[in-house]
């Protein structure tokens, strides 16, 4: 049997990272990413700016609706946070 195990990791104020929450379902698709997105609220999650993932179609689907953030690909940010010329932070506004 296959399943997926998500990790969300997020960046605090202070720009050091934090475990979020865990989650394990069987696939990655729009109902578990809402319902995982959704329980990260109800927690107090707030604030988010920009999601950071694989390119799955059930995260990119969801993070808009949730969280009212923006979303980037890894293949797409990667580059982006070699570039001294580039602020992410200027990205997620």
């Amino acid at each position: 049997m296959s399943v997926a195990v998500i990790v969300a990791v997020g960046v605090n104020s202070d720009g050091r990272r934090e475990v979020l929450g865990m989650d394990i379902g069987l696939s990655e698709a729009e109902t578990f990413w809402t319902a995982f997105l959704r329980k990260l609220a109800r927690r107090g999650l707030r604030g988010v700016k920009l999601v950071v993932s694989d390119a799955h179609e059930g995260i990119k689907a969801t993070v808009s609706k949730v969280l009212n953030a923006s979303y980037m690909t890894l293949e797409t940010i990667a580059p982006l946070s070699d570039d001294p010329t580039v602020s992410l932070q200027a990205i997620a506004s």
